[in-house]
């Protein structure tokens, strides 16, 4: 199975789903974008997930 990882963004408000394939960008409940599962970990948008 895959590990997936989730991270919020240092205010709370944006969730970040990741898998190997893809990470899933949420906010109010309403997925924002999703992205190759490299960028799980790095900065998006001027935030930055897991700190």
């Amino acid at each position: 199975m895959s590990d997936h990882k989730l991270h919020f963004s240092k205010d709370g408000r944006f969730l970040f789903h990741g898998s190997y394939a893809s990470v899933r960008v949420w906010h109010d409940r309403m997925l924002v974008k999703e992205l190759p599962g490299k960028l799980v970990g790095t900065s998006l948008d001027g935030l930055s997930p897991g700190d």
